[in-house]
């Protein structure tokens, strides 16, 4: 068994920190697993409903194999408009947040635009 105090303390401030750094990581990449899947979940959202769409165009209308045919391409046309409209709006948000972030900046001390630019930083999210 130990029995210097110091050195007891440097150890247990060591267990500490490591398990910290484990809870951290282990947080951060369960975060980031729910990111991707919101992203891909809003895709396969986007997809099901056209097909639900689709599936009762055909029966509600008793539609034709040559009429489906020639909805697909309008659907198809649809899924991607879907996906620009989300691209775009993602990208005027990330324009909104950067207006917001310097217009915070400039009012703040040199030690805090450090402090703020590094918190800026650390909440920024990789986009897909």
């Amino acid at each position: 068994m130990i029995t210097s105090r110091p050195l007891r303390i440097a150890l247990f401030l060591t267990l500490l920190f490591v398990a910290g750094a484990y809870a951290g990581s282990t947080f951060t990449r369960a975060k980031d697993r729910r990111l991707l899947l919101n992203s891909q979940t809003a895709f396969a959202a986007e997809d099901a409903y056209l097909q639900r769409l689709h599936d009762r165009y055909t029966a509600d209308l008793e539609m034709t194999p040559d009429q489906i045919a020639n909805v697909q391409p309008a659907m198809e046309h649809a899924r991607q408009q879907f996906r620009s409209i989300r691209e775009d709006a993602s990208k005027r948000t990330r324009s909104v947040m950067t207006e917001l972030y310097h217009a915070v900046q400039t009012h703040l001390t040199p030690e805090q635009q450090t402090r703020f630019a590094h918190l800026v930083k650390s909440r920024q999210k990789p986009l897909p």
